[in-house]
């Protein structure tokens, strides 16, 4: 029911359109000024006219089933007062099928001929020149003779008598909006194909191409038949051509809107294919006086196709830009309405207009198929620049991850260098300068050789040594240097009578971890230990950490950091341990009274 609805709504706004150009009268015949304008003459019987009824322009001669060709005579009376001195010309807008002038008896446009069939003028106007020589003051006889096909009936519409430089400017623009723009739509529609055909074969996916460039040849046979003389082809074939052509043109269209809108109307498509190879095989075989009459039933076929386009087209509009839906709808409603007005200019045997629009048709269908077909490639290269944007944007992304992927690998592979180096120099020092001390202890021991002070000196090289090897360890966490720091010195604590009391509640975290950090902080740690071990007599020491600070305590008997006078008694031992805590960001804090010392390391 809405199908139906919509299909009612577009034959409404066809047939407002269709008033439209009615209403406009295009290509009306008027008065020009300073011409004279021949309305009256007479209809002879014969060529000399012996027998003659008057007539008013324009004149229809009905149309007949006949095969044979038809030929109609006609006079009319020129009076002038005086002979005029420059050149004249007789300006025939509307006429068919082919025209043969006579002035007072004088050939002045076309040959007459009787054994031809008439050439197929009807869509071109003609400017005859008169040389003011044939003229003559008061009565002149034009006598004009019309060949044609009777199955279409001849026509000769009111002409015009006057100064040629008058008459050839509407001559002119006649030629222009008739045979004119079927001329040019036929060199418009052969490049267009052309091209078209060129991108298809490129772009054999898209059927749109195809089905453009088909169409602009069957537009090329409509342009002929409004442009051009077709009666060197006979007039069944050149009229089966015309007709066929318009079908097949028309269904072009339909299948061209429906990709275009993604709509699928296969069955309306199988339909009208039949009816065109009816059409055909009708034209083929019909008598040739009834080819005419008969072929134009079948145009009532690609009018329905049209407003089933149409109507499509409305009820699809959402898949469809709204602009562009409007331009499409537009031009195809105009194009329908311009078919609607050539079917019935062409069936009524006296329609009241002269004019035949019909040529504008392809022109206007072509330009807005370009149009949709640009639009839709100039939205796919949005779409295309869009995606490429965002391509680019994702390579440079990506890129810069590769780059920073890259600059860790190379900071990989160095500290692996460095890794492997750094292992070299330990075990060098280890089983180099480690080794010696060693073995000169275990010999001092062994032999019982050496003084203490020697020994004692060479065991503290020992243990920084130890110290210096540990710090190197850079996969070591803090709690673990600690641990290990702890083991090289249990001998000496043991031999002092020290208890070590250890208290981790997290991993301390450094803010820039690395050897010569793990180094400072452990000989921060190291140097407190002896300081204890040589002066606090205490006998509980404490290490505690946490994530962002370390402490080392005792229980001994402390002493006095600033002393009175501002002296220092305690050597550099507290001055390169505050430097040590500055150089890996730490505070350094020093607490001690009777109950004992504690130096706290604390960083952020």
């Amino acid at each position: 029911m809405q199908s139906a609805r919509r299909f009612v709504a577009v034959l409404a706004w066809i047939a407002i359109i269709v008033g439209l150009i009615w209403a406009l009268d295009i290509g009306a015949i008027k008065p020009i000024d300073q011409t004279v304008m021949l309305i009256t003459g007479q209809v002879c019987e014969t060529p000399g006219c012996a027998r003659a009824r008057d007539t008013e322009l324009p004149v229809h001669f009905p149309a007949r089933y006949t095969a044979e060709y038809e030929t109609r005579h006609l006079r009319f009376d020129l009076s002038l007062h005086e002979v005029p001195v420059n050149l004249q010309a007789l300006y025939l807008p509307s006429y068919a099928d082919e025209i043969f002038i006579r002035v007072n008896g004088t050939p002045v446009y076309g040959n007459a001929h009787s054994d031809r069939q008439p050439a197929r003028m009807w869509n071109i106007p003609v400017l005859a020149t008169v040389p003011p020589g044939l003229l003559q003051t008061g009565g002149n006889q034009i006598e004009v003779t019309l060949s044609g096909y009777p199955q279409e009936g001849l026509v000769l519409a009111p002409f015009h008598f006057g100064p040629v430089k008058l008459l050839a400017p509407h001559y002119n623009w006649r030629f222009i909006t008739s045979a004119g723009m079927a001329r040019f739509n036929l060199g418009f529609m052969t490049i267009a194909g052309l091209m078209l055909g060129i991108i298809w074969l490129a772009r054999r996916n898209e059927q749109i191409y195809v089905i453009l460039a088909t169409s602009c040849a069957f537009a090329c046979i409509i342009c002929i038949q409004y442009g051009f003389d077709t009666s060197m082809i006979g007039y069944r074939w050149s009229s089966l051509a015309w007709h066929i052509s318009v079908s097949v043109y028309v269904l072009l269209i339909f299948k061209f809107c429906n990709q275009y809108i993604g709509e699928s109307l296969r069955p309306w498509e199988t339909i009208s294919l039949y009816l065109i190879a009816v059409e055909l095989a009708v034209g083929v075989f019909v008598p040739a006086a009834y080819v005419f009459d008969v072929l134009l039933l079948f145009k009532l076929h690609p009018a329905i196709l049209s407003f089933l386009v149409l109507s499509v087209l409305f009820g699809k509009r959402s898949k469809v830009d709204n602009f562009d839906l409007r331009i499409f709808f537009f031009f195809l409603s105009m194009s329908s309405a311009m078919g609607v007005y050539e079917l019935y200019v062409l069936y009524v045997e006296d329609p009241g207009r002269n004019q035949h629009i019909f040529q504008f048709m392809p022109l206007a269908m072509l330009c807005v198929c370009l149009w949709l077909v640009i639009s839709r490639f100039m939205l796919s290269l949005r779409s295309y620049e869009e995606l490429t944007g965002t391509l680019q944007q994702t390579v440079t992304a990506k890129t810069e991850e590769l780059r920073v992927t890259y600059e860790k690998l190379g900071y990989a592979e160095r500290l692996k260098a460095i890794n492997t180096e750094r292992q070299r120099i330990m075990l060098d020092l280890h089983d180099g300068i480690g080794g010696q001390l060693v073995n000169t202890l275990a010999y001092m021991q062994n032999n019982e050789k050496g003084d203490t002070v020697i020994q004692t000196a060479l065991e503290d090289a020992l243990r920084d040594l130890s110290l210096m090897l540990d710090s190197l360890e850079t996969d070591a966490s803090i709690s673990t240097l600690l641990g290990m720091l702890r083991t090289r010195l249990e001998a000496l604590l043991a031999e002092h009578a020290l208890e070590f009391d250890w208290r981790i509640d997290d991993e301390p975290e450094l803010p820039h971890p690395g050897p010569s950090q793990n180094l400072n902080l452990l000989r921060i740690v190291q140097e407190s230990i002896t300081n204890i071990i040589k002066h606090a007599e205490a006998s509980i020491i404490t290490v505690a950490s946490d994530k962002s600070s370390i402490a080392i305590s005792d229980n001994g008997k402390g002493f006095d950091p600033e002393p009175e006078g501002g002296r220092k008694r305690h050597g550099h031992g507290l001055a390169g341990m505050r430097r040590r805590a500055a150089s890996i960001g730490a505070e350094f804090d020093l607490s001690s009274d009777s109950n004992g010392t504690t130096i706290r390391l604390v960083w952020r």
